[in-house]
């Protein structure tokens, strides 16, 4: 999911939340193992004990939040739509009768529907896979993550972001098995410590290129 978490071409893990899962490690005075994850298993992964905490873009939901628990946010985004230039699309209700393109696992099928616009939802296997459906054709539109869709944007000439009014604000936090307050607290800690030092705007800028639309660390 570039540039959140990628395999360079070094063959390495690379991206936005790599970089923090690294200072995480730094400050526990470990060392990191990063695990392959996919929107559809990153809950999974948590329950079985795969993996001690989910990094990978991960919006709080409260339907989510009944499987395991989340950090403190330290990304905001809203959705939006990824589509060719010159399409005429300007929102989701010019999308009607077409063709939008999701990640299996994400939330994005769920809110198109809870909108009940009446458009064709195709789901991908990964978010690569989506953005290309919509470069040669396959779909329409791409509904994702605004920080992510703005990057893709700037790395494929031919291809725009549509601000849409899908959902509110979305909240990523990371995700950690229930249960543990202990590891919880310490992760929000860490994360308040990543937003007041200034470390974790240093690295949104180094992955995206500007500055974020919407605070990192935001007051509710």
């Amino acid at each position: 999911f570039t540039p959140f978490g990628f395999t360079n071409q070094q063959g390495q893990p690379d991206g936005y939340d790599v970089d923090i899962a690294n200072e995480l490690a730094k400050d526990m005075g470990v060392k990191l193992e990063v695990v392959d994850t996919t929107s559809s298993n990153r809950i999974p992964n948590l329950q079985t004990n795969k993996v001690d905490v989910v990094f990978c873009n991960f919006t709080r939901t409260l339907e989510r939040a009944k499987e395991i628990s989340f950090t403190d946010p330290y990304v905001v985004a809203t959705e939006g739509l990824l589509v060719r230039s010159g399409s005429g699309i300007t929102s989701l209700e010019s999308m009607k009768g077409r063709t939008v393109a999701v990640v299996k696992g994400s939330t994005n099928a769920d809110v198109l529907r809870k909108r009940g616009v009446d458009v064709k939802v195709a789901e991908f296997d990964s978010s690569q896979a989506a953005v290309l459906a919509v470069k040669q054709g396959q779909a329409d539109a791409m509904v994702e993550d605004s920080n992510y869709l703005q990057y893709q944007a700037k790395l494929n000439p031919g291809l725009e972001v549509v601000t849409s009014n899908l959902v509110p604000l979305e909240y990523n936090g990371f995700g950690v098995k229930q249960g543990d307050q202990v590891w919880l607290d310490y992760l929000n800690q860490f994360l308040f410590e990543l937003n007041t030092s200034g470390k974790n705007l240093e690295l949104y800028r180094k992955w995206f290129g500007s500055d974020p639309r919407f605070p990192l660390r935001p007051a509710f």
